[in-house]
């Protein structure tokens, strides 16, 4: 996760934000739900956005992170990094 985020006034810890790795408006290609535990991250509000947002670079740079602990996911769903890459709009 990246650190650019700050603490909550509610939980008094980082705000962070959930992201599905594999994008949810993926699911027809898909039998299993994507709406799991396994497809879920964390992720500083400033790397959320920048993987929705940002430029194809910056968005890599977040994704490629995220990917380090979430290969298994990939390979629960048969999804390979081309594949994930491209649902972001990234080719």
């Amino acid at each position: 996760m990246d650190r650019d985020t700050f603490i909550s006034k509610r939980t008094k810890n980082n705000y962070v934000e959930v992201h599905h790795l594999i994008p949810l408006s993926r699911q027809d290609d898909f039998k299993a739900s994507l709406d799991c535990s396994e497809n879920l991250c964390c992720l500083s509000p400033l790397a959320h956005r920048s993987i929705h947002y940002g430029r194809g670079v910056d968005a890599i740079k977040v994704i490629y992170k995220v990917l380090e602990g979430k290969r298994a996911t990939l390979l629960k769903f048969g999804v390979n990094e081309d594949y994930l890459l491209r649902s972001y709009g990234i080719e």
